[in-house]
């Protein structure tokens, strides 16, 4: 990998000397001004989009909107604290790039420090000679480069998630771990024309796990499983499996436990699988090596932690050295929905 930046986000941020306003309200917001108080950065105030201002206060800062800041303060720092998939959100922020220096803190589920990736050069290095395409190893020297310095400029390569799906035929076993509402099985109903041998979704939390039966209720040979898919068939304590938390952790001595398989177990005859587990790819993958050492397509999350970005293509060729690597990102700010399609 070449040509890869060498000054973290907050230094970036320190050396240009000027206010400092996060943007955005809620959990990210928490662990920017967390993160900045370690790093010695002092937060100058609080904006957000003006449908969302209403005189409220967060942590002492009194709420502004951005038309505000730029006429109370002129020059200023803009740090992104919240992520969005919205094409019409998308493009308010990088107009406010284009007036200001902005920059996205890369927020992963367990947190990070740019500084990290510097210590992992050679498992990149390994990671990025694994992908057979160049858009791949373009897309992943910008996802490194995002993460370290903060820059939303290197998140323009993107695609729907419908093309990261390879060619399918009509005799396609689809296991979609991380069903979510069925978002997916409807992408890939639609791609092989709702012609298919058999759909697993898996999906823990229970309120959407409701929502999910639901949006698949007219599908044929789809069998749905309220449990997580995990390296053992167990019980695991979830999060709160809502919008703003839909996280899966292996704590013990919790609450909230739900049930938790091993694909291996509950669906051997896959022959695709899509893993978007909050975090838990890693567990679910040593539940699945059946069918990893048989060749099974699949597509990965590797965003919810950062050390995934390297892991996973490091631990799926090692239970298969025959994989083929390609690493597709769906629009989004900061860096998330980044999916590893091995074939």
């Amino acid at each position: 990998m070449d040509n890869i930046e060498t000054i973290n986000v907050w230094d970036n941020i320190r050396s240009l000397k000027l206010p400092v306003y996060i943007y955005g309200m809620g959990d990210g917001a928490d662990k920017v001004l967390e993160i900045m108080a370690i790093k010695g950065i002092e937060p100058a105030g609080v904006f957000a989009s003006d449908e969302f201002v209403r005189g409220q206060m967060f942590h002492g800062f009194k709420v502004m909107k951005l038309s505000e800041v730029e006429a109370e303060v002129g020059e200023f720092v803009v740090v992104l604290a919240f992520g969005t998939n919205r094409p019409e959100v998308i493009a308010h922020i990088k107009k406010i790039a284009k007036k200001h220096p902005l920059f996205a803190p890369d927020m992963a589920v367990t947190g990070f420090d740019p500084n990290r990736l510097f210590s992992y050069r050679e498992e990149l290095n390994r990671v990025y000679s694994l992908f057979e395409d160049d858009y791949s190893k373009a897309l992943f020297t910008d996802i490194v480069n995002f993460k370290i310095s903060g820059k939303i400029d290197y998140l323009s390569r993107t695609t729907d998630f419908v093309e990261i799906l390879p060619d399918l035929s009509e005799k396609e076993v689809f296991a979609d771990c991380g069903a979510y509402t069925g978002d997916t099985i409807g992408i890939f109903c639609e791609k092989v024309n709702n012609k298919y041998k058999h759909i697993y979704g898996f999906e823990p939390s229970a309120k959407t796990f409701a929502k999910l039966q639901k949006n698949t209720a007219n599908l044929e040979n789809i069998t749905l499983y309220n449990a997580a898919v995990w390296s053992e068939n167990t019980e695991i304590v979830s999060g709160n499996f809502d919008s703003r938390n839909n996280s899966l952790i292996n704590v013990k001595n919790g609450k909230n436990l739900v049930k938790a398989v091993r694909l291996d177990d509950i669906a051997p005859d896959a022959t695709i699988v899509k893993l978007d587990v909050e975090g838990a790819e890693a567990e679910a993958l040593s539940g699945m090596e059946k069918l990893l050492k048989r060749g099974v397509k699949l597509i990965c999350a590797v965003y919810h932690k950062n050390d995934d970005l390297w892991e996973i293509p490091l631990l799926i060729k090692k239970i298969n050295p025959d994989y083929r690597f390609k690493l597709r990102r769906i629009p989004c700010l900061p860096a998330w929905d980044i999916f590893l399609c091995a074939y």
